[in-house]
């Protein structure tokens, strides 16, 4: 596991979820999907929701949270 994989690791479990903004504020991690595709290719199961809002701009928008799924 690479250093910026455990952070987002580290960062869901106290937190409960990330998102790409999140992640690059507080960890510097500008690629977050990929760091996402990484975990899951080790096998850590993470899953994607749709969040839905409005950019500071008024426009219509959405992004994904990031959060671990549930063991199997």
């Amino acid at each position: 596991m690479t250093p910026q994989e455990k952070l987002v690791i580290d960062y869901i479990q106290q937190r409960g979820s990330i998102t790409s903004r999140e992640a690059s504020a507080e960890l510097g991690i500008d690629r977050l999907a990929s760091r996402i595709s990484d975990l899951r290719k080790g096998g850590v199961n993470i899953v994607k929701e749709w969040e839905y809002g409005r950019n500071r701009r008024g426009k219509k928008c959405h992004w994904a949270r990031y959060r671990m799924g549930a063991r199997t």
